[in-house]
């Protein structure tokens, strides 16, 4: 006979903006990850996990979906909302570039920003890039209207080996004179301002987008996720070893209720 389980649950209510509330039992050393999960199968909504965002009630900040310890409370309250955009993260290589003679390479983030409550170009659909698409609770596909925000931001990435270590530097573009040269102008030279200081950390690049707290942070963990995918692929590593749980973007949007570790035990508490 299996032993039993000693966890102890706890019953919360969830409020939906109609005002509905949805109780939910949940283990009392449930994470906040889990809840979101939890929480997204339990609302009666279909919406991409993603789009799920979850506050205390008095709270003014998004609980972010890390493995962090919910603490809940007997009774306690909290409020959902789910947005009606969705994200998607792409980093290119752009070009090597040299300044002084040292070498940098230029990197674009192109983010998309698909809102499906927008009935613009139906028929007329402008071209974008074929991205993974996030599902519902049920795996269907959330249908997106083709109505979009395209958010670009340049930068430059310095490399250098430290006792050993590889140490990246980041710029931003602004304040950064290209001069390109060559027959196809895939030769540049920039210059770069002695008094201009590099980002203290990648992820601060999206630090100014008009987004979500949650969203933001979801934004910065996947675009670290690139830039380390990019980096063990130059090393010469086969994509296969290095490659995210699923696929990159369902990894950090989707989370497709696959954490790292076995989620199983979860399934009596949706």
């Amino acid at each position: 006979m299996a032993a039993e389980s000693n966890t102890q649950t706890v019953s919360v209510l969830v409020k939906m903006l109609s005002g509905d509330l949805i109780p939910i039992e949940i283990p009392s050393d449930i994470t906040v990850k889990q809840f979101y999960k939890i929480v997204w199968r339990a609302i009666p909504e279909r919406c991409a996990l993603q789009s799920l965002d979850l506050l205390r009630d008095g709270g003014d900040d998004t609980l972010p979906s890390t493995p962090m310890p919910l603490l809940p409370e007997q009774d306690e309250v909290f409020f959902a909302f789910i947005q009606t955009s969705h994200f998607i993260l792409r980093l290119e290589l752009v070009a090597d570039a040299f300044h002084n003679g040292r070498l940098l390479q230029v990197f674009e983030v192109v983010i998309h920003e698909s809102r499906p409550d927008s009935q613009e170009s139906k028929t007329n659909p402008p071209s974008i890039s074929p991205f993974s698409l996030p599902t519902d609770q049920d795996g269907r596909i959330v249908n997106l209207s083709y109505h979009y925000n395209t958010y670009r931001h340049l930068f430059y990435a310095a490399t250098e080996q430290i006792d050993g270590e590889f140490v990246h530097t980041f710029y931003t573009d602004d304040e950064i004179d290209v001069f390109r040269r060559g027959r196809f102008g895939d030769e540049w030279e920039v210059e770069i301002p002695a008094e201009k200081q590099p980002l203290y950390d990648l992820t601060d690049l999206l630090a100014d987008l008009p987004v979500s707290t949650r969203t933001l942070n979801l934004l910065q963990q996947h675009l670290r996720s690139e830039w380390d995918l990019f980096n063990q692929m130059s090393k010469g590593h086969p994509i296969q070893e290095i490659q995210l749980d699923e696929d990159d973007l369902q990894a950090v949007f989707q989370e497709d209720l696959a954490d790292e570790g076995d989620d199983s035990a979860l399934d009596d508490w949706a």
